[in-house]
């Protein structure tokens, strides 16, 4: 299982994807995808408003090939998986996901 936390507010490698630290850097959504296709996967790219709502602010993307690749949009996040505004949601995730 893949699983993908990236923010909205992330200026250092931005969530829509453009040009930072001197790079090109594609979107989140796209970077899903391509993993997803990595890992087995063979539909289409889900759009950014047929994601599924986990709680506020966090939208969740699932794609299910050979291994299931896991996006999650987090609202207003910069750069730091454990921002403050997620910490509590990133850290039980991770933590139910290896423990199961």
């Amino acid at each position: 299982e893949f699983i993908y936390f990236h923010g909205t507010s992330d200026r250092t490698v931005p969530y829509e994807g453009g040009q930072s630290l001197g790079l090109t850097f594609i979107g989140a959504q796209a970077t899903t995808y391509a993993f997803a296709k990595a890992f087995g996967f063979n539909g289409a790219q889900i759009a950014d408003g047929d994601g599924v709502a986990v709680q506020s602010g966090v939208t969740k993307y699932e794609y299910n090939g050979a291994s299931k690749v896991v996006h999650y949009k987090m609202e207003g996040m910069s750069h730091n998986g454990f921002d403050p505004l997620y910490k509590d949601f990133v850290q039980a995730l991770i933590k139910t996901t290896i423990e199961g």
